[in-house]
């Protein structure tokens, strides 16, 4: 599997969820020293403010990652 395949796996199976990183790969029978976090930002990253993996996330005021409701109530 290419790291881009794996990185496209990986983000679909976290995406909305809170899941850590090692349980994804866990799921997916994937060896956790394959994946790059920095290729796998690139997909996917997790919202600074509750936790949750967003593959649209916006940037508030600190230039972190927020999802879609977290920047909602929040603002930016």
């Amino acid at each position: 599997m290419t790291v881009t395949n794996l990185c496209q796996t990986l983000a679909n199976h976290l995406d909305k969820t809170r899941k850590s990183l090692q349980e994804a790969c866990d799921e997916l029978e994937l060896p956790i020293d394959l994946i790059d976090e920095s290729s796998l930002d690139q997909y996917i990253v997790e919202c600074s403010h509750c936790g949750i993996w967003t593959k649209t996330p916006r940037w508030d005021v600190d230039d972190f990652p927020v999802c879609k409701l977290c920047f909602t109530l929040v603002g930016g």
